[in-house]
């Protein structure tokens, strides 16, 4: 019995930090902001805005909101503002920004969840797609409304080891 217990003890421990690393490296951090303040606020619309000099800075803010944090990948809409809030993020961390069809958001997020799982994911949206991201990567309703048109501050983390199932953290920047 003496000979067990130590035997029980060492199966345990590898077994257990086997399982939390296989927690962690299963966990996915997703990272998702509205884009910053876009150039036409002011009341003229243009059909693909660029950023105001509040929202470049805003851009720059993200940056280093996010500098202690690698980030694998970046994901926008293709429109200019989305691009640009985010195209800083990528450049820090040596990537690329690729764009999801926000009509098929769900399907997208779906599809990232398992080619990017284990990873840390930036995503870039619109007032309308960030409450819905939020609530599909979570599997409940945090936001009842979409975010104000005046609303571009919030840093939303959301980690996930299982598709529609995850915490938040919901931070502003």
């Amino acid at each position: 019995m003496k000979q067990l217990i130590p035997s029980l003890l060492a199966i345990f421990l590898i077994t257990g930090t086997e399982l939390v690393y296989s927690q962690q490296v299963n966990t996915t951090t997703y990272l998702i902001v509205r884009h910053a303040e876009r150039a036409d606020d002011g009341g003229e619309s243009v059909e693909d805005p660029y950023l105001s000099t509040e929202g470049l800075h805003r851009a720059v803010n993200l940056v280093k909101a996010l500098q202690a944090q690698p980030v694998d990948a970046v994901f926008s809409t293709d429109v200019n503002r989305t691009r640009m809030t985010v195209a800083l993020v990528a450049a820090a961390n040596g990537v690329h920004v690729e764009y999801y069809d926000w009509k098929e958001q769900n399907a997208f997020l779906e599809q990232i969840s398992e080619t990017h799982r284990g990873k840390t994911i930036l995503i870039a949206g619109h007032s309308n797609t960030v409450d819905t991201a939020t609530n599909t990567l979570l599997g409940y309703n945090y936001f009842t409304e979409k975010l104000r048109h005046d609303d571009y501050d919030n840093l939303l983390i959301i980690t996930s080891s299982t598709f529609g199932s995850g915490t938040l953290i919901h931070l502003k920047y």
